[in-house]
């Protein structure tokens, strides 16, 4: 991602503007929009103009800002779809009105945000200074299913999902058994031209249960003489024949913790990211003190100095709820302050995938804690009772003002009544003074 400009205040307020330069950075940018964030770019719009002939449509291009209400990504297209309502009026549009921003690849755009945590600064910084995003073609394939997928650093994309019915020898002979064998092969060495930048990848991975893996390896051999498939020729010292359970998507996480495998591609994060995970799921079965997953647990974890390893999905920074993503900022921070791995894992990664289902957020410990469950229990139990002695205080409290207002609303009447009867005693006297008067004067 290249940076064109950077402002950020002391307070921490301020704006980035950016370009995304692939399919990563859109899902960099993604997790970087958050519900609220000014976002400020070319964009197109319908004016409507009533003339002497009638209402005129026409489509403008220009710059608007938003205030984000609504973000979705298409890492397919590469784009990020932003709703919003304008901040300031233009000359053809109100200020909050509601439009529709579009960001794709080379589109620059400025974000702007009240507060830049230390979670959303440092991917800005690690994904502009990624010169160039390691990317591995993995296929993986069992007799009748194959699934394409490119695996970047943080993502796992399915470029084509490939289906053929294969038949069983006994049920239409071996020949015909070869020939959809041969039908399938085809459809996939197309998908893989069609799909992957063969010269841009560091390795294209090919995974079956098997032998199937290299039936397609001899077939592709005898299509390299083919004018056609020359680049495939030039680059097939980049192919890595490996094992796995299936051709479903899934299997690839098989492929990337195959030892061999994992050496070739010892230097992208997709490997470490499912090395440690492996880690913490092998501790879960076998040592499950030594393993924790959720906010509580792993946030217990920190204050006892006693976390190693902290796993984290990016979803979690990506909570509507404000109070919810603050605690988690706060607490990969101070897992950083104590000197703590932290690995954080994309949610569009298999990995990522994996570990939120696990409440995505997880710890492998030091050494194990057998009681951590229960002293997270003590600490809620006891928030709670304080939470209670607040609620009674502010009720006491509460009573205690209510019974003040009572009472100075008693001597307001009272006085009030005093008042009454001083007054009427004053009409009696001057009521005497009258007739006395009136007495004299007969």
């Amino acid at each position: 991602m290249k940076i064109i400009s950077k402002s950020i205040s002391k307070d921490k307020s301020g704006a980035f503007t950016l370009v995304a330069q692939d399919s990563e950075d859109i899902w960099h940018i993604y997790n970087l929009i958050a519900i609220g964030d000014i976002i400020s770019s070319k964009t197109m719009r319908r004016i409507k103009r009533e003339t002497s002939g009638g209402t005129v449509t026409s489509r403008k291009t220009m710059v608007l800002s938003i205030s984000v209400t609504d973000v979705s990504v298409d890492l397919e297209t590469s784009t990020i779809r932003l709703n919003g309502k304008t901040t300031s009026d233009s000359q053809y549009v109100k200020m909050g009105q509601f439009h529709t921003i579009v960001l794709e690849l080379n589109r620059k755009f400025t974000i702007h945000k009240d507060i830049w945590d230390s979670v959303s600064l440092n991917r800005v910084k690690e994904s502009s200074e990624l010169t160039e995003t390691a990317k591995n073609a993995v296929v993986v394939m069992h007799e009748g299913l194959s699934h394409i997928c490119l695996v970047t650093q943080n993502l796992t994309l399915v470029k084509q999902k490939i289906e053929r019915n294969i038949p069983k020898k006994r049920n239409l002979g071996i020949s015909k058994r070869e020939d959809a064998l041969k039908d399938f092969f085809e459809m996939i060495f197309d998908g893989i031209k069609k799909n992957i930048s063969i010269e841009n990848v560091n390795w294209i991975i090919i995974a079956s249960p098997g032998f199937l893996k290299n039936d397609f390896f001899e077939y592709i051999k005898g299509e390299l003489t083919k004018p056609e498939n020359k680049l495939i020729s030039d680059n097939m010292g980049k192919i890595i024949l490996a094992h796995c359970s299936s051709g479903y998507k899934q299997a690839i996480n098989e492929v990337i913790s195959d030892p061999e495998v994992s050496s070739k591609l010892s230097n992208t994060k997709a490997v470490s990211d499912t090395s440690v995970l492996d880690e913490f799921l092998r501790l879960l079965e076998t040592d499950t003190d030594k393993a924790v997953y959720g906010f509580k647990m792993v946030e217990k974890a920190i204050e006892l100095q006693a976390l190693e390893k902290l796993l984290i999905t990016d979803s979690k920074f990506r909570s509507l709820k404000l109070k919810e993503r603050q605690d988690y900022v706060r607490l990969v921070d101070e897992a950083k302050k104590r000197g703590i791995q932290i690995f954080h894992f994309s949610s569009k990664h298999l990995s990522g995938e994996r570990l939120d289902s696990l409440t995505g957020i997880a710890g492998v410990l030091r050494y194990p804690i057998p009681d951590l469950e229960e002293m997270c229990e003590e600490d809620e139990n006891e928030n709670e009772n304080e939470n209670e002695k607040q609620n009674e205080n502010q009720n006491e409290n509460q009573n205690e003002n209510e019974n003040q207002n009572q009472n100075q609303n008693q001597n307001q009447n009272q006085n009030q009544i005093y008042n009454d009867n001083d007054n009427q005693n004053d009409i009696q006297i001057d009521n005497d003074e009258s007739y006395s008067d009136n007495d004299n004067y007969f």
